[in-house]
């Protein structure tokens, strides 16, 4: 939790993203984050209403209960009451209304 009250949650996958910085020793001396360099979702949560998505590559579903977005390692589910995509565009999405629950379904590729 940061000084203004927010709460920030990042998800990722830590074994390929360290595979993938081996294979590119530049990022690190770059100092660039790895997941910029992958194209791996990134998820930031504020406090239960807002969320956002970096690097989505579309929307599977979308009601007032459930919005499901496809990524490059799997689907990103947020379930809740009242929810809207506030902000959609090629690389973000933010979603907004009472978030109940996140899950993280893992795609068959890897």
């Amino acid at each position: 939790m940061n000084l203004n009250g927010e709460m920030s949650i990042s998800f990722c996958m830590k074994a390929n993203r360290k595979k993938q910085q081996e294979n590119n020793p530049a990022a690190g001396r770059a100092r660039i984050p790895a997941i910029r360099e992958l194209d791996e979702p990134v998820v930031r949560m504020w406090g239960k209403t807002q969320l956002e998505v970096e690097n989505h590559l579309g929307v599977l579903e979308f009601t007032q209960e459930r919005i499901r977005l496809y990524t490059s390692i799997g689907i990103i589910k947020i379930e809740g009451r009242n929810l809207n995509i506030a902000l959609f565009d090629s690389e973000t999405a933010v979603c907004s209304g009472e978030i109940c629950s996140i899950l993280y379904e893992i795609s068959g590729k890897g």
